[in-house]
C-alpha cells in the first residue's frame, strides 16, 4: 500500500495498523481519560492519498469546562503534567539520559546525568520507552542521514538524537532517516555546507502559496507547485545536479509583488521590509543580483503570467491540491493561488527546514525496538520521532507527526502492561 509512501518508508503492516486502530485511542481518551476532542475543520488532507476521509480532518482537544479549543502548546503543561504528577510520578526536566542498561538480554533501566553532572541510575520496573525527539540539532547525524542541508528547524534545540543513538548502541535498526516533516525558511544569505546558521523566518507555505508569487531556482525555472504544503518542500528542494555537484534548487528565489505585502505582510510578520527582502524594478536586476539566468527567468515569468490569465497551471497544477484549496478556497472557480507577477519585484531566498526528523529506530506494531537482525530488543520501546515514522514518507495533514507519536505511545503502554485496547 503506497498511499503516498514513496519507496517503502514504512511497512504495510505498520500503516494499516495505524489506519484501522487509531479511532480506538480517540474513543479511549474521551470515554476513559475525559479528554474531549474536536474536529479541526479546515485542516484537510494535504495530498491526494488513497485512504482516509475524502475531505480529511485533524483532531484537537477541547477544554473540559468551556468547550473551547486548547492550543497544543498549552495542553501538556496545563492538562497532562498536573495529572501525571498527581498520580505520583516525578518529571525530571533537567536530567539527561545517557545510556540504556541491559542485563541478561533485557533492558532494565537507564543511566542519566543531572544538571550538576551527577550520575543517576534509574531502574525500570517494566520497560524503557524512548520519546526524546528527533535529531534536527545534531549536525553530524543530519549530514550523515538527511538528503541535503538543513537551514532551520521549528522543534526544540534539545532534539539532538540521543534517544536514537542510545538505541543504536544496543543494536537497534534504523528506518526512514533521510526524511523530515518538511518546511522552509527565508535566509539572509546562502553559505554552502551551512547548518542552522541562517534561519531568518519560518514559512509554513502560506506565503509562497499566495497569489502573485513565483518560485524559481538559479536557472530561472520553476521546479514545484508553489501552493503545495510545507511537508512537500524538501522533496523538491533536494534535487542534485550531477553536472556541477550542487543542489539545483537550493537556495530558491521567491519573487512576489506588492499585492502579497498588502495581504500577507512581510515574511517575518513585521511591519517593515526586512533587509533580506530585496526590491527590484526589472527582472534583469533580479537576475544580476542573485546570479539567476536572466533569459530563462523572463521567459518563465511571461509563461506563468499566461497561466494566470488562463486560470490554470499545466506545469505543476498549482492551486488544485487539497491543502491549497483549504488555504485559499474559491467559490467562483477562480484559482486563488494564481496572480500576475509584475514590477516592482520583491525577492527572498528560501531553503529547506524541518518540523522534526522522521527517521529513527525501527519498531514493530507494538512499538518494540527491532535490532539489525530483525529481533525484538526486550524491554525497549521507541515512539514519536525517536522511532521510524509509522507512515513512512507520508505526511497526510496537520498533526501528521503528533498523531503517529500518540498512537505508538498507546501501543507501547498497551503491550507493556498487557492491556487489551486493540483486541
Amino acid at each position: 500500500m503506497k498511499a503516498g509512501d514513496l519507496y517503502n518508508g514504512s511497512t504495510d503492516e505498520m500503516k494499516w495498523d495505524y489506519i484501522k486502530n487509531f479511532h480506538k485511542i480517540m474513543e479511549y481518551m474521551e470515554d476513559e481519560m475525559n479528554y474531549p476532542l474536536m474536529v479541526m475543520k479546515g485542516y484537510g488532507e494535504y495530498d491526494k492519498v488513497n485512504f482516509g476521509q475524502p475531505e480529511g480532518h485533524s483532531i484537537g482537544f477541547k477544554d473540559r469546562e468551556t468547550g473551547e479549543r486548547v492550543k497544543p502548546s498549552a495542553f501538556m503543561p496545563n492538562y497532562m503534567v498536573p495529572e501525571i504528577e498527581a498520580a505520583g510520578n516525578e518529571i525530571l526536566t533537567s536530567t539527561a539520559a545517557k545510556e540504556i542498561i541491559k542485563e541478561d538480554g533485557r533492558v532494565v533501566g537507564v543511566k542519566a546525568e543531572d544538571s550538576n553532572g551527577n550520575s543517576l541510575y534509574i531502574k525500570a520496573n517494566k520497560a524503557v520507552i524512548l520519546a526524546a525527539g528527533g535529531f534536527d540539532y545534531n549536525e553530524e547525524m543530519c549530514k550523515s542521514y538527511l538528503r541535503g542541508p538543513l537551514f532551520g528547524s521549528m522543534v526544540s534545540p534539545g532534539c539532538t538524537g540521543e534517544g536514537i543513538l542510545m538505541g543504536m548502541a544496543l543494536g537497534g535498526n534504523l528506518g526512514n532517516m533521510q526524511n523530515t516533516l518538511g518546511g522552509n525558511v527565508f535566509i539572509d544569505e546562502y553559505v554552502p555546507d551551512t547548518f542552522m546558521d541562517h534561519n531568518v523566518a519560518f514559512d509554513f507555505g502560506s506565503y509562497r502559496a499566495a497569489a502573485h508569487t513565483i518560485l524559481v531556482n538559479k536557472h530561472g525555472r520553476r521546479f514545484m507547485d508553489e501552493a503545495s504544503p510545507y511537508s512537500n518542500y524538501p522533496d523538491a528542494a533536494y534535487h542534485f545536479d550531477t553536472s556541477n555537484h550542487s543542489f539545483t534548487n537550493i537556495p530558491a528565489y521567491l519573487i512576489f509583488t506588492q499585492d502579497v505585502v498588502d495581504t500577507q505582510g512581510w515574511p517575518n510578520r513585521g511591519d517593515s521590509q526586512p533587509e533580506w527582502i530585496k526590491r527590484f524594478d526589472t527582472l534583469d536586476e533580479v537576475a544580476e543580483a542573485y546570479g539567476i539566468n536572466a533569459e530563462n527567468l523572463k521567459e518563465e515569468v511571461a509563461k506563468f503570467n499566461g497561466y494566470v490569465a488562463a486560470n490554470e497551471d499545466p506545469d505543476f497544477t498549482r492551486g488544485t491540491n487539497p491543502w491549497a484549496l483549504g488555504m485559499y478556497p474559491s467559490d467562483d472557480g477562480t484559482n486563488k493561488t494564481l496572480g500576475e507577477i509584475y514590477a516592482p519585484y520583491y525577492v527572498g531566498m528560501i531553503a529547506p527546514a524541518s518540523l522534526g526528523t522522521k527517521g529513527g529506530l525501527k519498531t514493530n506494531t507494538d512499538a518494540q525496538v527491532i535490532d539489525v537482525f530483525g529481533n525484538v530488543i526486550e524491554g525497549l520501546y521507541a515512539v514519536g520521532t525517536n522511532a521510524s515514522a509509522v507512515l513512512g514518507w507520508t505526511y497526510g495533514g496537520g498533526g501528521g507527526g503528533v498523531g503517529p507519536g500518540v498512537f505508538q505511545s498507546f501501543k507501547a503502554i498497551n503491550h507493556i502492561f498487557g492491556y487489551h485496547l486493540f483486541d
